[in-house]
């Protein structure tokens, strides 16, 4: 499940520098552009990715930190932040590969092995 983008990406048409409405899981923002290409000056969005779908949410990295568990695990691959919870037991090559990557960027360990349209 798609859940935003990381804060400070640009992918989503979203910056720090938006005004904001913060919640318990998600901070979102005014701008609600969206589109492909640059998502902040480390990331590059692959053409498969459903940036679309991440609306205007923006997850903090704080908030990305604390879901970093086989039973709550929230990742960032490419652009986006994604809820894995319910993919992890399921994963072809066995949960601990998802689990050491819940709460943080799992971009390395996907690319390489999966299509973003597995991500869909």
């Amino acid at each position: 499940t798609i859940l935003g983008c990381l804060e400070g990406h640009t992918a989503c048409g979203v910056s720090s520098s938006n005004s904001t409405n913060t919640t318990s899981t998600t901070t979102t923002t005014s701008n609600s552009s969206a589109g492909a290409g640059a998502c902040g000056a480390q990331r590059t969005c692959n053409a498969a990715e459903n940036v679309a779908a991440a609306g205007s949410n923006t997850i903090t990295s704080a908030q990305l930190q604390t879901h970093n568990s086989a039973t709550d695990c929230w990742m960032v691959i490419g652009c986006l932040v994604y809820d894995l919870t319910a993919y992890v037991p399921r994963h072809s090559g066995g949960k601990g590969t998802v689990v050491g990557n819940c709460g943080g960027d799992g971009t390395a360990s996907f690319v390489g092995k999966h299509p973003y349209t597995y991500l869909s």
